[in-house]
């Protein structure tokens, strides 16, 4: 049900958010615009542009919304890993795949749509999220490093390389592009992540 139009009463830019990422999550970007976020959010339009002027900036808004989603959800399946640095680049990359497969369009948001990334070059200066993903990444590559894994690799890069490898997999199964027809996509895109820390493993001193 849609709230009342309250402008003075909610929080329109928080409220707006949490709308857009439901409606976006639900539909994808080009069945949502920006009228139908005020209308679901319970404010006139005029008000939401006041923090969001066009739809590129909310689509960044809901982007970094994505990105923080993300992180606490690879963040507790790394923690869940204990201390062995290994299980935990593991259990981040399970993470990660459940992540994407559960959330089809706002993974496509946060990868694939353009207007997240125009509005980027516009406000250099804004929290880093997605960065912040990624150092949850490179901070489990250093670990396996310092427990005798990828010795001599640049960690930036390692880290990057098994992104590309599981971020590929995950984009192939949404577009059902997977070659196996006969188990589910998750489980295709699991074993990408475990062949992955097999050729992990074959680093070991």
């Amino acid at each position: 049900m849609v709230r009342p139009r309250n402008d003075e009463r909610i929080d329109i830019e928080h409220r707006a958010v949490e709308v857009a990422t439901r409606l976006l999550t639900e539909r994808g970007a080009e069945q949502v615009s920006l009228r139908d976020i005020a209308e679901e959010a319970g404010c006139r339009p005029p008000a939401l542009y006041r923090y969001f002027p066009n739809k590129d900036a909310i689509l960044l808004a809901v982007h970094d919304e994505g990105f923080r989603r993300l992180y606490a959800h690879k963040a507790e399946a790394v923690a869940a890993a204990g201390s062995d640095a290994f299980e935990r680049l593991r259990m981040g990359g399970l993470a990660y795949v459940r992540f994407g497969l559960q959330n089809p369009n706002l993974y496509e948001l946060m990868f694939m749509e353009r207007g997240p990334f125009n509005r980027m070059t516009e406000l250099p200066d804004r929290d880093d999220v997605a960065g912040r993903a990624l150092q949850l990444l490179t901070d489990s590559i250093v670990g396996c490093q310092k427990a005798g894994y990828l010795e001599g690799v640049d960690p930036l890069a390692a880290a990057f390389t098994f992104w590309s490898v599981v971020h590929g997999a995950v984009s192939l199964a949404l577009r059902r592009r997977s070659p196996f027809r006969s188990i589910d996509p998750e489980q295709a895109v699991a074993q990408a992540v475990e062949i992955t820390m097999r050729m992990v493993a074959a680093t070991s001193r």
